[in-house]
């Protein structure tokens, strides 16, 4: 639904771009192309920022979105002292039509993808959140394949609406068969 709302404001703020270039052709031959490269350059703005939200409630770091859609990016990363978190349980909970794939640690959710049950064969993933001192760990990812496998399991197919997993199907075609 964002994704559309998204598309439909860009397209009426091209019509915008190019009828107001139009009106001032008469007196300013190069109206139209200036209102083509002003739509151009807010559209990049505007399409950054969208990427930074949606990237930021997805529980990881801009630079970290921008990497994993470019394979070809590669960025240095260093844990720190951050606690590592191989052989962490993944646990899953669904009560009513929401449901939850999570990492407790310290009796606090430190990551989570969640969603949307539609119906009784079809889920909606809708949000991956990762606390900042597991950034970096593949958590995420983690929390994904555990809802990859568990679809597989009961026979579920899923859509996605999380800017994260819709990035990582869009990347990992082994993971596609249980996408709707």
């Amino acid at each position: 639904m964002r994704t559309g709302l998204f598309l439909l404001a860009g397209l009426l703020l091209l019509a915008a771009a190019l009828l107001l270039g139009k009106l001032f052709s008469t007196n300013y031959p190069g109206a139209t192309l200036a209102a083509t490269v002003g739509y151009v350059a807010l559209w990049l703005i505007i399409a950054g920022a969208n990427m930074w939200v949606g990237v930021a409630k997805a529980g990881y770091s801009v630079t970290r979105g921008v990497a994993d859609l470019s394979p070809h990016l590669r960025l240095a990363r260093c844990c720190g002292d951050r606690p590592q978190m191989e052989g962490t349980l993944i646990e899953h909970e669904e009560v009513g039509h929401r449901g939850a794939f999570f990492v407790v640690q310290d009796g606090k959710r430190v990551a989570e993808l969640t969603y949307s049950r539609a119906n009784a064969t079809l889920v909606i993933i809708d949000h991956t959140t990762v606390a900042d001192e597991l950034a970096g760990q593949g958590m995420g990812r983690k929390l994904l394949d555990a809802a990859v496998k568990w679809a597989r399991e009961t026979g579920t197919k899923v859509t996605v609406t999380c800017p994260y997993a819709s990035a990582q199907f869009a990347k990992d075609r082994s993971i596609r068969d249980i996408l709707l």
